[in-house]
């Protein structure tokens, strides 16, 4: 269900992994280690900046800006693209 963004310019649909910005919708690029990048701009801020998608998918979902000391995202598939 997208619903605007907390942190970030933009609407997320959590459960599509997916942010919508003025350019439409965005699941971010695959780089060469298998992670999906993605390029947004705060709220308030003037540059945007190039986030892990996994990372701010996250974020969003639990209501934080960053992950707790010692918490680590992982892939309990091993697969990075999901």
């Amino acid at each position: 269900m997208r619903r605007p963004c907390k942190f970030f310019q933009a609407d997320v649909d959590i459960e599509e992994c997916c942010f919508y910005t003025k350019k439409g919708r965005n699941t971010g690029s695959l780089n060469a280690s298998g992670y999906h990048l993605i390029n947004l701009k705060r709220i308030g801020e003037k540059n945007h900046a190039v986030y892990s998608l996994h990372f701010v998918i996250y974020c969003e979902a639990n209501g934080i800006t960053e992950l707790p000391e010692g918490f680590c995202l992982h892939h309990i598939d091993d697969c990075t693209s999901n």
